[in-house]
């Protein structure tokens, strides 16, 4: 969209302009995605058919959201401005049980505005159709939240939802709820493995992950989780969980970057009993890390700036991993409501630089970033929407939702101290190439 011209320089006043978020139902299609046996109904247009294609291929070269046979995980009902106002019920569940297929795990239900203002009573239709399968409702929501939103109430649907066997919980068992895995990639099975590795150290194992990649069946080994860590991509859903299992309930932040991971490590030994393991585990890993990139840092690293443009969630662990490097952050943007940031991400920045919220996408020309301090040299991580647009002035490392230019066929892993390592890495290379 071009800006007019009297658009204020850089935008911030412009309401209509294009703005640095992702829609709502972007996060709900994201959670289908990361359930390989999970069928999406929305309720709406071909249209909705776009969202998944902004993952399918592009975000995600292994996504299976849509297949050649024609059997897509994505189904609309085809509701129109001509005909939304009529009585769909029997058309919305012609349309669910053709997505009740035998590989099917499970459905879940959502609506677009247009069709949820109506005034469609979904949880009615589900609850008269005699299902042969577990068939849930996702609000559309599509109106007041992001993609975020959208990630986080689908994941709260299911974790009140889903049926859940009856099995003895174990002490030593770990449920990880509300991870984000939002491409089926080798960074995500990286980090997975590397979580693994984590919570191995302190004597705890993994034995399930919401969403972890695999099918709805799955999801039950929660339900053995003594322990159930909270990631702040599905609080609501943890609690739900935790509050049906018994089960002891951590919420932690994203273990990213060495005092990320560090603290997300200290978090669980203290919650579990094991604070010295942890200590213990979590200095090692950092001194074996450190000595690996510690002779990178006046090369590369030092006293250069950088632009930090990621969902709030990562940006705090991302923040802590360039002071660690010697990297000075002059700018940081959030992918997502501000309601979404933690308290504590104020901390991870130097003062001064304030985290901005929801920017018109005229706001990250060059010009703004130069009045940052930045420059040639100087490195910004951001999704792909921004990436090429960046390169002209900064090396840039493509990261986040989505990312078109960087993806990852073996296990490369972002989270944990083994992904920090892998983090540096790529900022490494990103500067160096510039250099060259």
């Amino acid at each position: 969209m071009k800006a007019r011209a009297d658009e204020p320089a850089g935008g911030e006043e412009f309401p209509y302009g294009a703005r640095l978020n992702l829609p709502y139902l972007i996060g709900v299609c994201l959670a289908v995605n990361a359930l390989r046996d999970v069928w999406l109904v929305v309720d709406g247009p071909d249209c909705a058919h776009f969202k998944g294609q902004f993952i399918f291929g592009k975000h995600d070269w292994f996504s299976t959201l849509y297949r050649v046979d024609g059997r897509h995980r994505i189904v609309f009902t085809g509701t129109n401005a001509q005909n939304v106002t009529g009585n769909r019920d029997r058309w919305i569940e012609r349309v669910i049980r053709r997505a009740m297929l035998d590989e099917a795990g499970a459905v879940l239900v959502t609506s677009m505005p247009m069709c949820g203002i109506t005034g469609a009573q979904y949880d009615r239709i589900i609850a008269g159709m005699d299902a042969t399968l577990p068939v849930l409702e996702v609000p559309g929501h599509s109106l007041r939240g992001d993609w975020l939103d959208g990630y986080a109430e689908t994941l709260a649907a299911i974790a009140r939802g889903k049926k859940l066997p009856r099995t003895r919980r174990r002490k030593d068992a770990v449920a990880l709820v509300g991870y984000l895995l939002d491409r089926n990639e080798g960074d995500h099975a990286g980090n997975l493995v590397e979580l693994r590795r984590v919570l191995a150290g302190l004597g705890l194992e993994l034995v399930s992950v919401w969403p972890g990649g695999g099918p709805w069946s799955e999801l039950d080994a929660a339900a053995a989780a003594g322990t159930i860590v909270s990631l702040p991509y599905g609080r609501v859903a943890a609690r739900a969980l935790a509050g049906r299992t018994g089960a002891r309930l951590v919420e932690t932040g994203v273990p990213l970057g060495l005092d990320g991971t560090r603290r997300w490590v200290e978090a669980l030994g203290a919650a579990c009993g094991r604070p010295r393991q942890a200590e213990r585990f979590a200095d090692a890993e950092c001194r074996r890390i450190a000595a690996r990139v510690g002779k990178l840092v006046p090369f590369y690293f030092l006293n250069r700036g950088a632009a930090l443009i990621a969902d709030p969630h990562l940006l705090g662990g991302l923040a802590g991993l360039c002071r660690d490097l010697g990297m000075r952050v002059r700018f940081a943007a959030s992918v997502g409501r501000e309601a979404h940031a933690p308290e504590e991400l104020r901390g991870e920045l130097a003062p001064g630089v304030a985290v901005r919220h929801e920017l018109p996408m005229s706001a990250l020309g060059p010009e703004r970033l130069e009045e940052a301090g930045l420059g040639e040299g100087d490195l910004a991580v951001a999704n792909a929407e921004l990436a090429h647009g960046l390169l002209r002035r900064l090396s840039v490392v493509d990261f986040g939702v989505p990312s078109c230019f960087h993806h990852a066929l073996a296990e490369s892993p972002f989270l944990g101290f083994e992904g920090a390592l892998r983090r540096v890495e790529r900022m490494a290379c990103a500067l160096a190439w510039s250099r060259a």
